[in-house]
């Protein structure tokens, strides 16, 4: 049996996913918002950087 591929641990995406925990769907700008409102993001995080690290755990 194979193992599942797993995607490296990122802080950022435990951050989204955390904000995201609740079912309710947000935006890039709105979990942004929301993960500096809750002091989850480093202040250097963008939109962009939550939008890729997203799109690219979807895919």
């Amino acid at each position: 049996m194979d193992s599942p591929i797993m995607a490296p641990p990122s802080p950022l995406l435990d951050a989204a996913m955390a904000i995201l925990a609740d079912g309710k769907p947000r935006s890039a700008d709105e979990i942004l918002a929301e993960g500096q409102r809750r002091g989850l993001f480093d202040p250097c995080q963008t939109r962009k950087h939550i939008y890729t690290a997203l799109s690219q755990y979807a895919q």
